[in-house]
């Protein structure tokens, strides 16, 4: 009988989702530390890049979990961290600095 729940997606767009959205929250909290420590100004493209990432890939999991019935637990934490950055998006349209 096979589990219910996965660890590791089972479908080959879900490898790959999961797999860009950690690249992305990578890419996002490494150059902001980057800038915070070395006290550098990290290019517009670089920085909104992760955001992009993760914003991609997080919802093509949301897709896959809904349309293919893959229920891996990362590929839930890959769609969680996908509406954590439309919520950054959302919030910057809706309270700018």
């Amino acid at each position: 009988m096979e589990a219910l729940m996965r660890w590791l997606p089972k479908t080959k767009w879900g490898k790959i989702s999961f797999w860009g959205t950690v690249v992305g929250i990578i890419l996002m909290y490494s150059s902001y530390w980057i800038a915070m420590l070395g006290e550098l100004s990290i290019p517009i493209p670089l920085g909104l890049a992760g955001i992009v990432l993760m914003l991609i890939f997080g919802t093509i999991s949301i897709i896959l979990i809904i349309r293919n019935k893959d229920r891996a637990i990362l590929l839930f934490v890959s769609a969680l961290l996908g509406l954590f950055a439309w919520f950054m998006l959302i919030g910057e349209f809706l309270f700018p600095h």
